[in-house]
Parts: C-alpha cells; sequence; structure tokens
C-alpha cells in the first residue's frame, strides 16, 4: 500500500497483480514522508531508496541494534519488516495489502480527499502466480492441483479466507470503493492516465520485481488447470470474477 501525502493519492496493492513492480517504480517519486508499506527489499535491489519515513519509523523501534543489522547487511529487512509490524495495529496483520474498510477507519482525511486506485487481474492468473510465489519455499512441493483443492491463504479458516481475497481490499459491502480500477493487461497504459490526472508524470518503467518464482517454461497459465481446479477458483472468486466478467 503507497499513501502519498504529495500526489494526494492512495494505492491498494492487490495480491499478485504486479504491485511490487508498481510500489518500486512510484518509490521514485514519492516524498520523503509518504507512506509505503512492502517492496523495500525490491527497492534497495535495484538501487532506489524507499521514502525516508521508513527508514526513520524503523530506527525508533525498540529492538533496532545498528551493530547488528549494518554489519550483517539486513538493514533493509528490518525496515520492511519493523514497518509492517507498526502499521499492522492499524491496517490488519498484512498491512502492505491493507484493506479499504481499514484504510478508511484509520486514515479518514486522506480517504476522503485523496484518489484512490487498485489494480485487478484474473484470478486464475493470480492464483497461479501465487502458487509459485508459495512454492519457492517449501521443501515438499506440492502440485498445482493439490494447492487449488487445498487453497487457505495463510492456512486460516474459511472467514479469513474470504476477507483476504483481493476482492476484499478494494471492496466494501460487495461494492468497490476505489477511484479507479486498473487492469492488470493494460496496466501500464490505465496507470499512466490515473498518474497524469493527479500530476505525476510517470515515465512508464516498470521493474520484474519477483517475477522470478515462476519457472521460464511454464508459458500459460490456463495448461495448468482442469476442470476441478478451475471450478475451484471459480467458486473462492466468484464476486471478483461476476462484476468484472473475468474469463479463464
Amino acid at each position: 500500500m503507497i499513501i502519498s501525502h504529495k500526489y494526494k493519492f492512495i494505492y491498494l496493492h492487490c495480491r499478485k497483480t504486479g504491485g511490487s513492480s508498481v510500489k518500486v517504480s512510484l518509490a521514485r517519486y514519492l516524498g520523503q514522508q509518504d507512506l509505503m508499506l512492502g517492496a523495500v527489499a525490491d527497492c534497495r535491489a535495484v538501487g532506489i531508496m524507499p521514502p525516508n519515513r521508513m527508514l526513520y519509523e524503523a530506527l525508533q523501534s525498540p529492538s533496532f541494534s545498528a551493530s547488528k543489522l549494518l554489519l550483517k547487511g539486513k538493514l533493509w529487512k528490518f525496515v520492511s519488516v519493523s514497518n509492517k509490524k507498526k502499521y499492522a495495529k492499524l491496517l490488519g496483520e498484512r498491512p502492505e495489502h491493507a484493506r479499504a474498510i481499514d484504510v478508511i477507519r484509520s486514515f479518514p482525511k486522506e480517504w476522503n480527499e485523496y484518489t484512490k486506485f487498485c489494480i485487478v487481474r484474473s484470478p486464475w492468473e493470480v492464483m497461479a502466480s501465487e502458487y509459485f510465489w508459495r512454492r519457492r519455499s517449501q521443501k515438499h512441493q506440492e502440485s498445482f492441483e493439490q494447492f487449488i483443492l487445498s487453497y487457505a491463504p495463510l492456512e486460516k479458516s474459511e472467514m479469513q479466507i474470504r476477507k483476504e481475497l483481493n476482492w476484499n481490499i478494494y471492496s466494501i459491502n460487495g461494492n468497490p470503493v476505489v477511484d479507479h480500477i486498473v487492469r492488470y493487461e493494460a496496466l501500464q497504459e490505465d496507470l499512466r492516465l490515473i498518474l497524469c490526472d493527479i500530476g505525476l508524470d510517470w515515465d512508464g518503467w516498470l521493474p520484474s520485481a519477483k517475477s522470478k518464482s515462476r519457472p521460464a517454461n511454464v508459458a500459460n497459465y490456463r495448461d495448468m488447470y482442469n476442470q476441478q481446479t478451475f471450478e475451484k477458483v471459480r467458486e473462492i472468486h466468484r464476486s471478483e470474477i461476476e462484476y468484472f466478467d473475468f474469463k479463464p
């Protein structure tokens, strides 16, 4: 998530929609007091500094130890984790993917005055991307079919699963509440128009943040599905699929 006071916008980061790449790109323009949660390590990997606010707030943490973090080269990982822990109190346990309902409660003035946008992507694509992202750190790797049929984000209850869907990041009571919704397949074009309207002359650059988790030999996510897994995704993401008329 980003709350930019400099450009007066709020970006809600839906999972597996290119959000880390967008954050890294936009970090170059953000004001030093802007709030950006997540993608800190991705920024530093390409030599971009996140807003000073994120570093300053992390250094105020009682668990900060300059000698340990600087010598071990773990400063930016600490900044990312520390930021998320701090804002979890306001925005839920995954503040980098904060839901609109929590942002409204915690930042009502900004929500009412700033331009709000998010990026959406076909849930069938999202689930394929999520599978490869989780698989990168699994010792005993499950098949895609096993992943889909047993899907439970963060291994939570059914109620929590529904709460953590992308749909619930940008909608409340079944209705989207952001000003603009960017389609993943038209990301650069749509995002440029939104940013232009708020006075940000974006150059369109998007790094490949987190893209290395997908094997190069997987050309088409559709080939990963069978009828059972296809229907399971439709069931889980029904609200979003029906609202946007997403096709597999």
